[in-house]
């Protein structure tokens, strides 16, 4: 959200419809501008995965990492976690994920990456899980894996529909346990 005064009037413009629509009730928002992502240094878009899955993001349990393992578990792919919690979320962490990782061998938490590493994770998934758990204004995350040629599957929240376009770059479930319970297109083999 970008904040721009002039003339005392406050001029709000959104990254997204749903943050613009989330802040339309406290003051209007006058533009709606899309997040860009560089892609001149991504590397080429590969058509060739490998069958595993990702989740990238904070951990944190408004992300959905706990989501991302029940999914992976239940269709039995491997899941790779990119992502660390907040000093505040180190409990959580502790009592919730920690035991997930240890039960299931096809889980690999990999904390903190570089941009290098990430990418070329990304590059060669089958998918990336965004199970968000609140309405996320924007998810620049699924931005990157798209413009590897990996698809997105997320819960139909915040900015799902603005950047989903379904069996072409991804897929959008249903929140809970059946956003895994039906194989989407995106885990379907060859996702071309």
């Amino acid at each position: 959200m970008v904040y721009c005064e002039q003339k005392e009037q406050l001029h709000l413009v959104a990254g997204s419809q749903a943050n613009a629509q989330a802040w339309q009730s406290y003051y209007p928002v006058c533009e709606t501008i899309y997040h860009r992502l560089g892609t001149q240094a991504l590397p080429a878009c590969s058509a060739i995965h490998d069958g595993g899955l990702v989740f990238v993001g904070r951990i944190d349990p408004s992300k959905g990492v706990e989501d991302a393992i029940e999914v992976a578990v239940m269709l039995g792919k491997s899941l790779d976690i990119y992502g660390a919690p907040l000093a505040a979320m180190m409990p959580y962490f502790a009592m919730q994920i920690q035991p997930l990782l240890q039960e299931h061998a096809n889980i690999r938490y990999h904390g903190l990456v570089s941009q290098e590493v990430l990418q070329k994770r990304l590059l060669h998934a089958q998918a990336l899980l965004f199970p968000i758990k609140w309405h996320e204004p924007f998810g620049y995350v699924t931005l990157e894996a798209m413009s590897l040629g990996t698809p997105v599957i997320m819960y139909d929240r915040g900015a799902a529909r603005e950047l989903i376009v379904e069996d072409t770059n991804g897929f959008i479930g249903n929140s809970g346990r059946a956003y895994g319970a039906t194989e989407p297109p995106a885990l379907r083999g060859s996702y071309a």
